[in-house]
């Protein structure tokens, strides 16, 4: 009676096994399944019908450790709630997958513990690199050491830049800088800022502000300390409008600190019954697909998502091959890249005859 060639299981099925049935040696086997050129074609096709028959499956892991490589890219965000960071993770798939790169995603939930308990992670399934943005505020020394020294390198993105690491983010600075010059050339006078402003640890948010003062300082803008309101979150809004409503000279215009809470300041907006812009302005930043979908159409701070992501991409794969090649970059851990934001006039605030904006290209600086 004929040995079977078929397996219920195909997780059981190995080399040796397919081996003992074809009467080969298992290194021989191997190098079949391989495609050696120096296996006669036959042979290469009787093992290969074999272990087709037998459910066999390669052993990726075992294979990457034998190569050095996995294809496989670590890739680690706050979260996916937010359409900024939503639309990172497509950038990003996206680009790896015309690399023939797979992915791994980690969402910390703004967690550093699940942060780097996903970097360990990464790390011990040896991963060929690691894109990281992460909602952390500092960085201690200690952490500092862990990245530089990765077995696999990583790329920062969107925010901050630890010593020793790549990064890639926004000039939030000069976007919001941008906004303000835009709006004090179309009429507006009383620019109020609002946002969590408890987070400005946060290199994004501290950009933001700067370039929000920065703005009406250069412009000769009036400044009022009450403009600048902390809203960490949606509900805090009516609060925030009612309050900057009420000051003996309120706002002409509103600057959120993203365009999620743009958005929910213009749903209140409606509530109330008032005109936007007409009876109070909104700009928001980010330039998340909403923004352009929504009635009226929001005017805010394009980030370049995919220029951010593209870059972060492509000097990960650079950092990969040197590495993989015994060799590493002279300006590892220095390359520290800033993307230009370019503003997206819309119809939340108003345009001056003759003063139509054209958008810039976005560019690289810092």
């Amino acid at each position: 009676m004929g040995k079977k060639t078929t397996s219920s299981n195909s997780t059981q099925v190995s080399t040796k096994r397919i081996a003992e049935i074809v009467g080969l040696a298992r290194s021989t086997v191997v190098r079949a399944l391989r495609n050696d050129p120096m296996i006669k074609a036959e042979t290469i096709q009787r093992v290969q019908l074999v272990a087709q028959q037998m459910g066999y499956k390669h052993n990726h892991i075992a294979r990457s450790l034998a190569s050095g490589k996995t294809n496989i890219i670590g890739c680690i965000v706050p979260n996916v709630a937010n359409p900024f960071f939503a639309d990172m993770i497509t950038e990003i798939t996206t680009r790896l997958a015309e690399a023939r790169r797979s992915v791994l995603l980690g969402v910390t939930n703004d967690s550093n513990a699940v942060e780097e308990m996903y970097l360990e992670t990464f790390m011990n399934y040896r991963v060929d690199g690691i894109l990281l943005a992460t909602s952390r505020e500092q960085y201690d020394q200690e952490y500092h050491r862990r990245l530089k020294d990765a077995a696999s390198p990583v790329v920062f993105i969107g925010e901050g830049e630890p010593i020793g690491v790549d990064s890639v983010r926004a000039d939030d600075e000069t976007g919001l800088y941008e906004l303000i010059c835009f709006l004090k050339q179309n009429g507006y006078e009383r620019i109020a800022f609002i946002g969590d402003l408890e987070a400005e640890l946060h290199h994004s948010w501290l950009g933001r502000v700067d370039g929000y003062k920065r703005g009406l300082l250069e412009n000769n803008l009036y400044y009022d300390p009450q403009y600048l309101c902390d809203c960490p979150r949606a509900a805090d809004l009516p609060a925030v409008l009612d309050r900057l409503m009420r000051l003996p000279k309120p706002p002409e215009v509103v600057c959120a600190g993203n365009d999620r809470l743009a958005i929910e300041l213009i749903h209140l907006l409606h509530k109330r019954g008032m005109r936007i812009p007409e009876d109070l302005a909104v700009v928001g930043f980010d330039n998340i697909s909403m923004a352009s979908e929504m009635s009226p159409r929001l005017t805010t701070v394009d980030l370049h998502i995919k220029g951010i992501t593209n870059t972060a991409v492509e000097r990960l794969l650079e950092r990969i091959r040197s590495r993989q090649a015994g060799e590493d970059l002279e300006d590892a851990g220095k390359y520290h890249v800033r993307i230009k934001p370019e503003l997206c006039i819309r119809e939340t605030t108003r345009v001056l005859a003759g003063n139509a904006t054209r958008r810039k290209r976005p560019v690289e600086v810092g």
